[in-house]
């Protein structure tokens, strides 16, 4: 029979955006001032809630009864023992770092704070197994202070929305800025997501930046006479390739903000469902849902080499170009088109020169991927909606794409009518494409090397990179060649690493070489590997036994390798790992030994398969 106590604790930034409160220690007491359970019992948690003394702390230490870790999502769990099932309990957790932040440490120790007395109704299944469920969702004003004051975490979180039809602006990307006397300093960038909602986290060094930065920093205010206040005086920018959603200046600050802060930004720019008499701007932002198609320094965007994200990931299988494009402007059709280059520069120079990309997505055989590029919905019940799918056939012969063909084909095909009486949603995936049409590097030959010996450098594969350019216009007059360059037109990532090559993976155990596959082996055991992959993550070998009650993670100076980013770092071996210390280190039974990898490979949307080798092999003690 179990008894469990479960739950999740979150933190409100703000009225309308939370946090889970992920990776804190929870713990259980029995309750410190027993004579007052009823009372506490019938007490709301707000009131109850505080930050625990270190006398108190002291005072709770010889009533702790079990302590655990919440998960990702804030959930924690509990295995109350029977004798147990009857008492109250005061529920605590102590944050060591925060949650999304953990590099951030608190300014004196980890801060440990007392939520409530709790006296559980035990709910009971037909097992006779019984659980209570406890739910705490700590105030924006308590959850700012502990974030602001111990941690030094400051956060702008909000949503940019259209002004008058109220729907949200995706894949726009928002500056926070700070407005000082002497230097306005950027707190930070982020993308708004398919809700508009954004979030930008930063402390007060972000702020307080001067000219004498880093040895004296201090916040200012604008203008006379000078004073010096604790919190920033932010405005906004927001945009979407040379569209201008946002364009605050110091004149439209907010004073000296608090640790969190709250705002509803809007922009007069269109970006909803056009009926003809509606245009949104139309633009190429991104790589799937993970990456920005811009150079910088953010977490999501691409490095002056063509690495994507701060795990420099390459591209890899079937990547979607994402963004928005309207049908029409000015009542003539939008056409756009993706062109690629072998020859590229780096990020932060001019882009290569227009006639090298010469690899067209929609003329070049195999580059083109069918995907949805948009929605019509009825505009009445029941609302019915219609995927539009694009096809080779919107393609013209120099590969530019006219999604009013596959509007058309869409209605044709599923008997719509009148187009006027259906909405148009965009997607967000303008044109899909098939990276393995791009990089014809074959697999390493799997016998190419014996396992435990060094990978050849001769054997090792170029990193392949390309060029991407996105180009739009109006077309005012086809036949007469009269066009129109739209606004983002001739965007361009001049440097994206692509890769579709598997893992080079061998490994083995001595004594099955010599003895074979499915003989018993005994004494010293050693492991051999060879491992190569031009875009290493983490690399690991793992030993378990049949009953899982055994598991150990063999290391040598390459092993565990984890988060790696550097490229000289792709292969090494091992001709004789030991895998037990001592003879008597493993028990007689079934094992399994895993050498796993990942790669530095991402479609936008999803990280690379994991791969990994496994042998089998039964252990006998002699």
């Amino acid at each position: 029979m179990k008894h469990l106590i479960k739950g999740t604790l979150y933190g409100m930034l703000c009225q309308e955006s939370s946090e889970n409160l992920a990776n804190v220690e929870v713990r259980l007491y029995l309750p410190l001032h027993k004579s007052q359970l009823e009372a506490l019992n019938n007490t709301n948690a707000k009131d109850t809630f505080h930050i625990v003394t270190e006398q108190e702390a002291q005072q709770r230490e010889k009533l702790l009864i079990a302590k655990t870790t919440t998960d990702q999502n804030g959930a924690y769990q509990f295995e109350i023992n029977e004798k147990y099932v009857e008492t109250a309990f005061d529920l605590d957790f102590i944050c060591h770092t925060l949650p999304n932040l953990p590099d951030l440490k608190p300014k004196d120790k980890p801060v440990h704070c007392h939520i409530t007395t709790i006296q559980p109704e035990w709910t009971y299944d037909t097992n006779q197994n019984s659980s209570f469920s406890y739910n705490y969702g700590i105030s924006q004003k308590l959850w700012c202070y502990i974030r602001g004051f111990y941690f030094d975490a400051w956060v702008i979180s909000g949503y940019l929305r259209n002004c008058t039809s109220g729907n949200p602006i995706a894949n726009a990307t928002v500056q926070a800025l700070d407005a000082d006397l002497l230097n306005n300093d950027l707190l930070g960038t982020t993308t708004t997501n398919t809700d508009g909602y954004f979030r930008i986290d930063y402390t007060s060094n972000d702020f307080k930046k001067t000219f004498l930065s880093p040895w004296i920093n201090v916040e200012t205010e604008v203008g006379l006479p000078i004073t010096l206040k604790s919190g920033p005086d932010v405005y906004f920018k927001a945009f979407l390739g040379d569209i201008k959603y946002i364009d605050e200046t110091s004149e439209n600050r907010r004073n000296n903000v608090s640790y969190c802060l709250c705002v509803s930004l809007c922009t007069k720019v269109i970006v909803t469902t056009p009926d003809q008499t509606e245009v949104f701007p139309s633009a190429w932002t991104g790589i799937g849902t993970a990456f920005n198609a811009v150079f910088g320094s953010g977490s999501t965007d691409f490095d002056v080499n063509g690495y994507a994200g701060t795990n420099k990931y390459g591209l890899t299988k079937s990547i979607e170009l994402t963004g928005q494009a309207a049908p029409t402007i000015n009542n003539n059709p939008i056409e756009y088109r993706f062109k690629l280059s072998s020859v590229t520069t780096p990020n932060n120079e001019a882009a290569p020169d227009d006639d090298l990309f010469d690899i067209i997505v929609g003329v070049t055989e195999g580059l083109f991927v069918k995907s949805k590029v948009a929605v019509l919905q009825q505009k009445v019940a029941p609302f019915y909606t219609y995927d539009v799918e694009s096809n080779l056939d919107d393609f013209d012969a120099e590969g530019w794409f006219d999604i009013n063909s596959a509007i058309a084909r869409t209605v044709s095909d599923n008997a719509l009518g009148d187009i006027n009486d259906y909405f148009f949603i965009d997607s967000d995936t303008l044109i899909k494409v098939n990276t393995a049409k791009l990089t014809n590097q074959d697999n390493v030959p799997i016998d190419s090397v014996d396992v435990g010996n060094a990978f050849p450098e001769t054997s090792k594969l170029e990193i392949k990179k390309f060029a991407i350019k996105f180009e739009i216009r109006e077309v005012i007059n086809k036949e007469a060649e009269q066009f129109n360059r739209l606004p983002g037109s001739g965007k361009t990532l001049n440097s994206v690493v692509i890769n579709n090559n598997s893992t080079f993976l061998k490994m083995n155990i001595d004594k099955l070489m010599d003895l074979g596959d499915c003989a018993p082996i005994s004494g010293i055991i050693n492991a051999l590997y060879t491992v190569y992959h031009p875009l290493l993550l983490n690399v690991k070998m793992k030993l378990i036994n049949n009953g899982r009650t055994f598991t150990k993670t063999l290391t040598d100076h390459f092993l565990s390798l984890e988060g790696n980013t550097d490229d000289d770092v792709n292969s090494n071996h091992n001709v004789a790992l030991q895998i037990n210390n001592t003879p008597n280190d493993l028990g007689r039974c079934t094992y399994k030994l895993t050498l796993s990898v990942n790669r530095r490979l991402h479609t936008g949307n999803d990280v690379a398969a994991h791969e990994e080798k496994e042998i089998y092999f039964f252990y006998d003690v002699l």
